[in-house]
């Protein structure tokens, strides 16, 4: 009675082991075979409502890196910024902080000077996004929505924007709008020729709104989006980053992956349960044996 009940205890582990031996091995097939997952989008804000006293000054800098593989969904980002704060209209390089972060999440927005030095000063703010993309994209003009309500309140210094008098709702770059009316006044706003978008990732830029309404102040902000666009199995193009070196785009590297290493831990751990299950069975079986002969 007892070996009949050993033996049946024997199958039953050799059945468990082997199930989850194929288990184990079936999740990580599944693993390797599945699409990735999709990146979620992220939102890069910073130096919006601060600052508001008479007479400080404001610089900061947003630099971002996209790559997107529209085949297989892979993504991954790298964003550098700096913000500097001190007094209006000098050397702000002593007190600026930098950081760069990566990540496998496309950065689609992009927010930053906004409701700030609303007293009167001086602002300096730029926004530097590059795309690369593998796979098809077709890009287009960047739409603008530029230099609207500003400078209304007085004496105008200096008018320097590039384009002028675009106002378009929703548009890929919204930036120096209800700002600088203060009356006696500086305002020179841009936003690079060629920037474009790609309906594959598209990525918003909004800054230097609602900002500087003090007299006397001055804003200077720039907005650049650049999509470099590689068909598949072809090499990227030469400074794939853009064309500013001074911006180290091309340094920043990207971080998308296809499989994470991390869902793929249980399925080593379930395939090495099911193999010790299964080894101690074959042990139990070839001791039966042997005890019968």
């Amino acid at each position: 009675m007892t070996s009949t009940t050993d033996s049946r205890a024997t199958r039953r582990r050799r059945r468990i082991g082997a199930a989850i031996l194929t288990g184990g091995m079936a999740l990580m097939l599944a693993i390797a075979l599945g699409p990735a997952s999709p990146a979620t989008a992220a939102t890069i804000a910073q130096c919006s409502s601060v600052d508001d006293s008479p007479g400080l000054g404001m610089q900061c800098d947003i630099t971002v890196v996209n790559t997107l593989n529209v085949a297989t969904g892979a993504t991954g980002s790298s964003v550098t910024v700096k913000e500097c704060h001190g007094a209006a209209n000098t050397d702000l390089t002593a007190s600026c902080v930098e950081r760069t972060t990566l990540s496998t999440e496309l950065v689609t927005s992009v927010s930053q000077c906004n409701y700030a030095i609303t007293s009167g000063g001086s602002l300096l703010c730029s926004v530097s996004v590059v795309n690369n993309i593998t796979g098809v994209a077709t890009p287009v003009a960047a739409t603008v929505n530029q230099c609207n309500g500003s400078l209304t309140g007085g004496t105008v210094v200096l008018r320097a924007c590039n384009p002028d008098g675009l106002s378009t709702t929703g548009a890929d770059i919204t930036q120096c709008n209800d700002s600088d009316n203060g009356g006696g006044s500086s305002l020179s706003c841009t936003v690079e020729a060629g920037s474009t978008s790609v309906a594959a990732l598209l990525v918003t830029i909004n800054q230097c709104n609602n900002s500087a309404n003090g007299g006397g102040s001055l804003i200077v902000c720039s907005s650049r989006i650049v999509n470099n666009v590689t068909a598949p199995g072809s090499s990227p193009p030469a400074g794939n980053a853009g064309t500013d070196t001074d911006r180290n785009a091309d340094s920043l590297a990207a971080t998308g992956t296809d499989a994470p290493l991390v869902p793929v831990l249980p399925a080593i751990a379930v395939i090495v349960v099911g193999a010790s299950l299964a080894a101690r069975a074959w042990r139990a079986r070839a001791a039966e044996v042997a005890g019968r002969e």
